[in-house]
């Protein structure tokens, strides 16, 4: 990356931009929903990832809407979201049952947790062109080493972030108390650590603004 470029990054939240940051690089609060009109056609790569859980379905499109707004012609966008995590042990399995009340609690939002596979088709519909799809596979457990234990770790993580939401809503009928969700979720690291082959693939697509219209 060349000394001269100019780095911004947005959030909902200052709560994460970092104190000590390099020169070229600035923040602002703002939401990728309503990007300023002053930003159009200013950017030439625009990367966003991991908002699965913070965009409405109907928002997707607003959301590929305003960065193809605040691209340059032939500028490019990034986008990274995890897919499903795998459940090889069957329908009976605490990953499987796990990942039933994490469809629930996404539909009860108006979330879509399968949107990684909507994103190429969005991004077309937006007007983007040379649309790429590149999956990196995660490992999940121990049995995938330091980049499985990392994974699991980080995975775990939100699961734990996201049972208060489970709570209030009732558990959906697969949970009734924060003891019986915790076991689950420590049922799932467990069988993550100790069976072979669990991972989660992580799709970046990667498309274009045209150059010209």
């Amino acid at each position: 990356m060349s000394p001269a470029t100019i780095l911004h990054g947005i959030d909902v939240s200052n709560r994460q931009f970092p104190e000590d940051h390099p020169t070229n690089m600035s923040f602002s609060v703002c939401s990728v929903l309503s990007l300023p009109e002053s930003w159009d056609q200013r950017f030439d790569f625009i990367h966003q990832r991991l908002l699965v859980g913070a965009l409405k379905t109907s928002e997707w499109p607003v959301a590929f809407s305003n960065m193809y707004r605040a691209l340059k012609p032939g500028g490019w966008v990034q986008i990274g979201e995890y897919s499903e995590w795998d459940a090889p042990l069957g329908v009976e399995s605490a990953t499987a049952r796990h990942k039933r009340i994490h469809y629930a609690l996404f539909n009860a939002r108006r979330l879509d947790l399968d949107i990684y596979a909507k994103i190429p088709g969005l991004l077309s519909d937006a007007g983007f062109v040379h649309v790429n799809v590149e999956t990196l596979r995660v490992p999940l457990g121990k049995t995938g080493g330091n980049a499985g234990t990392n994974g699991s770790r980080n995975l775990i993580a939100v699961f734990r972030a996201l049972k208060v939401h489970i709570l209030r809503d009732g558990g959906f009928g697969f949970v009734h108390s924060e003891a019986e969700i915790d076991k689950l979720i420590d049922d799932v690291a467990k069988e993550w650590d100790e069976t072979e082959g669990y991972g989660v693939d992580f799709p970046i697509v990667c498309a274009q603004r045209p150059q010209t219209l």
